[in-house]
This record gives C-alpha cells, structure tokens and sequence, in this order.
C-alpha cells in the first residue's frame, strides 16, 4: 500500500478489503479513474479579476459620459481572469485500486477528489475503508521515516550516543547536558 506519482499521474492502490462491507475473500478488483483540474492559486485570480471588474462596473455607473468605456474594460477583465485562471491550470490524472464483492461492484462510484499543493485529497464512500486506507498510508510513510516523532526520537537517540557519560559520583562539567531525575518540591502553603 501506498500512494504513487509519475508526473501528473497518481496511481492509488486502496488495502484489499471490499469497499463496502469491509470482507477480505473473494474479491474483484475495479479500478477507477478520474481527471482532476488543479489551479495555481485560484481563489487569489478569481477575487482579484472580481474586484477589477467589479470596479469597472462601479465607475461605470458614476461617470457619466464613459460607461461604455468601463463597461467594456469590465467584461474584458472577466474574460481575462478566467483566462488566466484556465492557464495557470493542468489536469492530472488518477488511478484508484478499489477491491469489492461482486454484489457492490455496481454501486462503486468515483469519490470525491482534491488536489491542493500537490496533495491529493481524496474522500472515500466508507469509513471503514478509509481508516484502512490511512493506517496503510501511515504504515507505509513509517517505513521511510516520513514523521516527526520518528525524526525526533531518532535525534535523541544519536545525542545519546555521542553525549559523553560522567562516571558514577562525578558533576556533570557546567553547560553540559544532564538530565534531572526530579524536581525538587514547591510550597503552596505558608
């Protein structure tokens, strides 16, 4: 299990478990494919080609003698933004490995898919297979050591290994590292 990107395809095989009743035997293996648009910071070309041509459309209406004039300049922003916003997109495609009983088959419809900075986002029909699906993931990652805890416990580790030991009945040499077995008592009381 894990996922796969060559380019601008993501191949996703999903644990084999049905993707419905969450069985293990006897299973088809249907795979669906899907093109997802992805946009290079739509929402920031789409608020500012309305407000160009929302501005357009306000200064229209105020000056008198040139409405035309803005009206025009407006309808070309829109056009423009939605130009830019077409060329500053690409469509990718994916592949996701589904497992199913053959009295679900039918019933499996392509989920719903997201691709933002490069992350694929996809929300799958069940519960059951997408907690599968995230504990093979993470499963997978772990492999690589891909997360922080991991990164974090290894450092510690090799600290340890390098920190020099102080032997028995010795001070640790001032501004070195030394752990605290506990802390000595606070009074609340008086």
């Amino acid at each position: 299990m894990g996922e796969y990107r060559n380019g601008p395809n993501w191949r996703i095989p999903l644990p084999k478990q049905c993707w419905k009743s969450g069985e293990t035997e006897h299973l088809l293996d249907c795979t669906i494919l899907a093109d997802v648009r992805c946009f290079v910071s739509p929402v920031f070309t789409l608020v500012m080609t309305g407000l160009v041509a929302g501005t357009a459309f306000v200064l229209s209406q105020t000056i008198k003698g040139m409405q035309y004039n803005y009206i025009v300049f407006g309808t070309f922003a829109l056009i423009g933004g939605n130009l830019l916003l077409f060329a500053r997109s690409w469509t990718e495609q994916v592949s996701i490995g589904f497992w199913s009983k053959l009295e679900y088959a039918n019933e499996l419809r392509t989920p719903m898919m997201v691709l933002h900075e490069n992350e694929l986002y996809i929300f799958l029909p069940t519960k059951s297979i997408a907690e599968a699906t995230q504990e093979a993931v993470k499963a997978k990652r772990r492999e690589k050591g891909r997360y922080a805890e991991e990164m974090v416990e290894s450092k510690a580790r090799a600290r340890a290994a390098v920190a020099p030991e102080t032997p028995a009945g010795e001070e640790p040499l001032p501004g070195s590292i030394s752990r605290r077995d506990h802390l000595p008592s606070i009074k609340l009381d008086e």
